[in-house]
């Protein structure tokens, strides 16, 4: 899901080396604005498999943002495989979930 107002703009290393309740969304913001998931590790000690994973659903949301609806049978399917649900991508796409699954089925 997109961060809540406030939380985007410049990577917050101050916010992502602390543990607090904005730490993941800085996390996020930072994946978005490409930085590695080696660096973020090493700055904040979560897990790496844990950021991988992040990332993977971030670059879906990137994916989802960039390409029109629907997305061509391939990319769906690609997108569905990293875990991302009907109701998740209509939530990222502002449309009704209905909507995705009628246009996922039809894809095949």
């Amino acid at each position: 899901p997109p961060a809540p107002e406030g939380h985007k703009g410049p990577i917050r290393w101050d916010l992502i080396e602390k543990p607090s309740s904005k730490r993941i969304w800085a996390v996020a913001d930072a994946i978005r604005a490409g930085a590695s998931t080696e660096e973020i590790a090493k700055r904040s000690w979560i897990d790496r498999w844990f950021l991988d994973r992040m990332k993977r659903l971030l670059d879906g949301e990137a994916l989802l943002k960039s390409t029109p609806w629907p997305l061509p049978a391939d990319e769906l399917r690609a997108l569905k495989a990293k875990g991302w649900t009907d109701r998740a991508i209509a939530g990222a796409l502002g449309i009704n979930e209905e909507k995705v699954r009628i246009d996922r089925e039809a894809a095949g």
